[in-house]
């Protein structure tokens, strides 16, 4: 799996609430993700730390398994209500 941030300055949305399947948090950014030979769209998510995201600090969408006050999280376009 490999991910490309995209140029934040393209972004729409930067710094906006964002919900998903472990909470309400802020989307940090929008992101590309290469799959072998497929692309997908997603966003980095910035969610605080709480009983639900610890959980889930050491899944493969978790970009910072060891954080401590919020953690940064990759979902795809598809996976967000």
């Amino acid at each position: 799996m490999t991910i490309h941030l995209l140029n934040p300055y393209e972004i729409k949305g930067l710094h906006k609430r964002v919900k998903t399947a472990y909470g309400e948090g802020v989307s940090q950014g929008r992101v590309k993700i290469k799959i072998g030979e497929s692309h997908v769209d997603g966003v980095l998510v910035r969610l605080p730390l709480n009983d639900v995201t610890r959980l889930h600090l050491q899944d493969a969408n978790c970009m910072t398994p060891r954080a401590n006050r919020s953690a940064l999280f990759i979902f795809a376009l598809s996976e967000l209500p």
